[in-house]
């Protein structure tokens, strides 16, 4: 039974009144939130560490030997814009 089933069993069976029940369920409320800032804290951790690791280290091996090479690594620039030679409106050059 989680928490907040048992606070409700012991609020209906008049072992615990309304107002303590409350109090208790916005502490544990408090609690559940605090809990997922320190897990989403921990996933981050994990992650930066992932990505400042071996694979962030290769690939800046990678760029630097791009650099250092002339950037002739057999890549091609970025095509450029298509551009219009003529009217822009559609009409047919005379």
């Amino acid at each position: 039974m989680s928490y907040l089933e048992e606070l409700a069993h012991l609020t209906t069976t008049g072992q615990l009144s309304p107002s303590l029940a409350s109090v208790a369920a916005a502490c544990a409320g408090r609690a559940a939130v605090i809990h997922s800032a320190q897990a989403t804290e921990a996933l981050i951790e994990a992650l930066a560490k992932v990505e400042h690791g071996p694979a962030a280290v290769i690939l800046l091996q990678q760029l630097q030997a791009g650099l250092a090479g002339g950037g002739a690594t057999g890549r091609r620039p970025l095509p450029g814009r298509a551009t219009q030679i003529g009217p822009g409106n559609g009409e047919q050059p005379a």
